[in-house]
This record gives C-alpha cells, structure tokens and sequence, in this order.
C-alpha cells in the first residue's frame, strides 16, 4: 500500500450531509431549481429566531479518522435545509497536524476575516491549502499570518486550573467563529502541545543539526514516494500514470481530465491557481511518522529509528473524492463530442464555492448579498454566526472517547478494524442505534476488485457481531443481485453504510434472506490489514 501512504491528510470519500442519510450514495440533483434569490426553496424557511431558541438536544455526531473537515462542513452549510438542528461534532484523528489541518480548513471557509475575498476565491484558496504541494506567495502570506489566531484558539481550560497546575502558556479567548466553537478537553495536555507544534511548523523554517535553516523540501520528498510507489517502473513512469488513469480512475470520475491527473502524480499539484508561480511548500500536508537513522548518524553500533517530518500521505487518486468525484450542480457533468464539459478541478470548486456560499446564506445555487456578520439579506435566514451558536466541535483521543449514544459515526478506512467497536460504543446496547457510515477501498487504485471484495467483506462480517445494526438495504439488494461476490459490488460505493433494522418499515424477506447469508459467509479471501491503508 505505498501508494495510499500511512497518515491520509485528505478524506478517501465523497463529502456527505450527515443529516441527509438519504443522499449518501449520490449527490441529489436540487439545485439550479430557483428563478430568482426570492424563490427559497422550502427547506430555507426556518427563520432565524426559532433556531437560536431552540431547545431541542442536539445531535451528536462521531467523525472518526476522516482525515479532513469536509463532511463536517458540508453539513454545517446543509443544516438550514434540515431545520437547522444542534449539532455536536466529536472528531478523532491518529496525529495532531492532522486536527491542526482541521482547523485552518474550517478557519478558510468560515472565518468573517476573508469576507473580502468573494465565495469562488475562498474556495481557490481553501483548496490551494487543501491539495497542492505548493502554495502561491498570496497564500503563503495569509497562512503565517492566521497561525497565531489559530493558536489562540487551544487550551480552553479554566484560569484557576492553569494556575494549579503553573500552565501559563496559551489559553483561548473564546474569540472568533472557531473560537466560540471549538473544544480540546478530550485530547490530552500532550496532544494539545503536539497541535501547537505542528502550527508553529507551519510558519517557521526547519533547522538542521547545527541550528542552520534549512527548508522543508516536499518536491523531494514527493519524488521520494515516487521512486517508492513505482519501483521498477520508475523510468516507464509516464506509462504507468497513464494505464492508472485509463483503466483505474476515469470510471470513477469520468470528467476528470488526464493532464489534471498528471499534474497531481507528477508534480502533486492537484488546484493549481491559473498560472501563478507556487514557490512555498505547503506545510499543512506534514505528517510525522518513524524513519531508520542510518548507525553512521547517529553514533551506534545499529541503525535506530526516529521521528521525522515529512509527506505520508496519498501519491496515487489524489485529493479529488471529497470534492471533485460528484456534484449537485449537474450541469458540470454534461458531456459534448464524447468528452466533459468541466473538468475535475471546476467541479471541485464549484462544490466548495457551493458549500461556503449555503453556509453563509442559505442558497448554494445563486449568489446572495451578505454583510460582514454573514446575515442574508432579504431573506428571512439566520445568519451563519446564529447558525454557528448551535454547533461545537469537539477533538478528542480514541483511547478515551466517552461510550455514548451517537446519531451517526463516520469511519475513515484507516480506522476500519475499529468500526465494530464504534458501533458497540455508538449503540451502547440501544435498540435505537444511529446510521454509520465506513470507507470503502473504492479509491485505493493499488487494489484489485477481488481485494476491494474481500476488504467489504471483512468490514460487513466483523460489523455482524452489533445485533442493532445490518448492512444498509440498497447494498444488500446489490450484493444479492451481484450472485453475492463482494468483488462484484466492492469498488461500487464510496460508503459502507450500515443501519437499524426499522420497526416501522420491516425488513422484506429478500432483505432476510440477505442477512441470514451474510450471517453464514465465511471469510475466503485475504485482505491487507486496515491499518494499512
């Protein structure tokens, strides 16, 4: 799994509406639907006093190993389509910059600071950051100068205890749209001071042994990971991108065009912004992971290993599944003389443009007026800081993640031998279990179809053992349909999507029949352990 790397710093899934389970598999075509700003569609209505009153609990929702903030931020920028609900957000990942990306993503799409920059700019820039290897002098500025605001967001731990334990480093105000959104009380103190460090990387020259500056060079590391992915094929490299393109990746977005793929896997520029130089290493796609130490280096008698900088993350698919695999604009898909009239880069920032804009004025499909709060204008919505009142977001460790009813669990694939787990913690034996969603190997091109089976396979059987929970209907019948060969339905979906088998709505005997063959299948192929991918 060299191509896939060992820490994911993008999601390997398309971007999902957690409150819209029904739309999980496929973007809903609902928009371009209005003839003019005044036409809200009905899910819009909600006024803005109803929800900041709101009394209801709020929904808790678990974002385990997902590797960014794309699901939750599509439905922060949906939540005025479903009544504008409270939303409790608890998002576990394996390393710290990790929960850092987190933060600048959110702060790049939702922060009233950049309310100069209009909505199709703040998503150049949110995926400039997000999956380019270099950034432009523009961005590379505005990145050093948010890192203390970011910074100023950790630590919301009380006065009185900073002053128990002799902490007087960072403690948040409380200030800003994250600020008033965010809490670090389930990391440890360790975690937090990791997360401080890797911001503090972010602006800051590395320095070699002898104190000098020396730079992060990622355009060697990414050449690094090439000569690993390829191997032998290294020389012929230009013929194995193109055989990767053709016969792995263009049936899964088929409007991607080849020279955007291979700006990625040779040069790991997947947004570039028009033709503007991009001379700085974007930082904010560090990872640390265990490298050997040659003896000579470090004086032994054997070689050691140590933790380094560097880049761990995807060198074959890209950062394109989030963003760029479906939209709702459905115009962006047409194709003309057999080919895509939009490419994977405009549908990318289309659906980013799409989200900020929903979340700042209710409307994805047409531009709206907002003032410096991010009220609408004329339209009767709350404005996103009201929306905002209603949502936190929690960072929490793994180790002690509470055992606590949840509303619905997203599982990255990195996570994926822990999704039964979850769900027992999930469901805490509650009849009323959520919805829960794991990754699929569908994006991981190094797999064969007959591993991607067995990968679903392994993931389906080992959820078997949560009583409360099956496979979701619309897999079970395309499985069945399929002769029963995972392969056959492995690679279909981004999602595996298990739910609650509903008493209101029984299962059909075919479902039944479904469940009791999967109950009795036994595991048969072999699949490469999750934590490996």
């Amino acid at each position: 799994m060299e191509g896939k790397g060992t820490t994911s710093v993008w999601a390997s899934a398309r971007a999902i509406d957690l409150l819209d389970k029904g739309n999980i598999h496929t973007e809903a075509n609902v928009l371009n639907t209005f003839q003019s700003p005044d036409e809200l569609p009905a899910f819009a209505r909600k006024a803005a006093a109803d929800s900041v009153k709101d009394e209801r609990p709020p929904m808790h929702f678990l974002l385990l190993g997902t590797g960014d903030p794309a699901c939750m931020l599509k439905t922060i920028a949906h939540m005025r389509r479903h009544g504008a609900p409270r939303i409790h957000f608890h998002v576990v990942e394996p390393q710290a910059p990790l929960f850092a990306r987190h933060l600048m993503l959110l702060y790049a799409a939702l922060d009233p600071s950049l309310n100069e920059l209009n909505y199709d700019e703040r998503a150049e820039l949110y995926l400039e950051l997000y999956g380019n290897l270099y950034l432009r002098d523009k961005t590379h500025a505005w990145l050093q100068s948010v890192v203390p605001d970011l910074i100023r967001y950790f630590f919301k731990v009380a006065l009185y205890e900073c002053q128990l334990i002799g902490m007087y480093r960072i403690i948040t105000d409380g200030k800003g749209a994250l600020g008033k959104i965010t809490d670090f009380e389930g990391l440890r103190y360790r975690d937090r001071d990791d997360i401080e460090f890797a911001l503090k990387f972010w602006r800051t020259e590395t320095t070699n042994a002898s104190g000098s500056a020396s730079p992060f060079a990622l355009d060697v590391l990414w050449e690094h990971r090439m000569r690993k992915y390829y191997g032998v094929r290294y020389d012929s490299r230009e013929n194995a991108l193109d055989w990767d393109y053709h016969m792995k990746l263009r049936d899964k977005i088929p409007h991607m065009s080849k020279p955007e793929f291979a700006s990625f896997r040779t040069h790991g520029m997947s947004f570039p912004v028009r033709d503007v130089a991009a001379p700085h290493p974007n930082r904010t796609l560090a990872t640390v992971g265990a490298l050997a130490v040659p003896a000579s280096q470090v004086g032994a008698a054997a070689s050691t290993r140590a933790v380094k900088w560097g880049y761990f993350s995807d060198v074959e698919a890209g950062p394109w599944p989030a963003w760029a695999s479906d939209t709702e604009f459905r115009d962006l898909l047409k194709r003309a003389n057999d080919a895509p009239t939009h490419g994977a880069r405009a549908v990318a920032t289309a659906n980013v443009a799409a989200t900020v804009r929903e979340a700042w004025t209710g409307r994805a499909d047409v531009p709206t007026t907002t003032n410096a709060t991010g009220s609408v204008g004329g339209t009767g919505l709350q404005s996103l800081a009201d929306l905002m009142q209603g949502i936190t977001i929690s960072f929490v460790d793994a180790r002690v993640l509470a055992k606590r009813k949840f509303d619905a669990v997203v599982v990255g694939a990195a996570y994926a031998h822990r999704a039964a787990d979850i769900m027992l913690r999930a469901t805490d034996g509650d009849v009323s279990a959520p919805w829960v969603a794991v990754e699929s190997a569908r994006w991981i091109l190094d797999l064969s179809p007959s591993q991607r089976g067995a990968y679903m396979e392994k993931v389906v059987e080992s959820a078997s053992a949560n009583k409360t929970l099956a496979l979701c209907g619309v897999q079970e019948r395309a499985w069945i349909r399929a002769d029963r060969k995972w392969e056959a339905v492995g690679g279909t979906w981004d999602w595996i999507v298990f739910e609650p088998p509903s008493a209101s709505n029984p299962a059909t005997a075919a479902d039944d029949a479904v469940r009791s063959a999967m109950a009795a299948s036994a595991s048969s192929l072999p699949v490469a352990a999750p934590s490996a991918l």
